[in-house]
């Protein structure tokens, strides 16, 4: 297990308070932001990182079809005992599912925290299993001093991600907006095909 596999797995208790907060505002993310995607009523979603639920659980709540994936066995406890249907699989060694399986796969704040190799496996993969949208809900170019201080903390790659961001897409996707969700957030969009 790798050490950010191992933080998240040590503070999954702690993230897990913040379950109901995260859902409230991801549910107005995606009531905010639903008209930028085309899927049906009966899509399948694929949510990668799903820490606790939060995210998966929103896209569920709509009526769609998840499945959340997550490397930290508390995290993939938390996110079961939330009510979303999870495996415990680590995206950086590739995903067990056929291509085009899924309508919609997803990602909040999950690519920051992957040094650039692990990236490229992650947006390969989210591409290969996508048949329609791919949507990383992650951080933008923007600083902010309490973001740098928890993302240093946290020891993933953020400080390289958002000097690459959105460029850094450009070499796997083709067809891709960002929508701002707030002064340190977007939704990168990506259309498949």
């Amino acid at each position: 297990m790798d050490n950010h596999i191992k933080l998240f797995n040590l503070i999954a208790p702690f993230y897990n308070l913040f379950f109901k907060m995260q859902t409230k505002n991801y549910r107005n993310l995606i009531e905010k932001n639903i008209d930028k995607i085309n899927i049906s009523e009966e899509a399948r979603v694929l949510d990668l990182g799903s820490g606790t639920g939060a995210f998966g659980y929103c896209w569920q709540e709509r009526g769609y079809e998840v499945k959340g994936i997550e490397a930290s066995p508390n995290m993939y406890k938390r996110c079961l005992s939330n009510g979303v249907d999870c495996e415990r699989v680590d995206i950086t060694e590739g995903l067990p599912f056929a291509d085009d399986s899924f309508e919609l796969v997803t990602a909040a704040y999950l690519a920051h925290g992957l040094t650039e190799d692990k990236r490229e496996i992650l947006y390969k993969e989210t591409k290969r299993v996508a048949s329609e949208y791919v949507i990383f809900h992650d951080y933008h170019q923007n600083n902010y001093l309490l973001i740098k201080i928890i993302e240093f903390l946290e020891g993933g790659d953020y400080f390289n991600f958002i000097k690459s961001v959105p460029e850094e897409f450009n070499n796997y996707f083709e067809d891709f907006k960002i929508v701002k969700n707030s002064p340190w957030n977007s939704w990168y969009i990506f259309k498949i095909k």
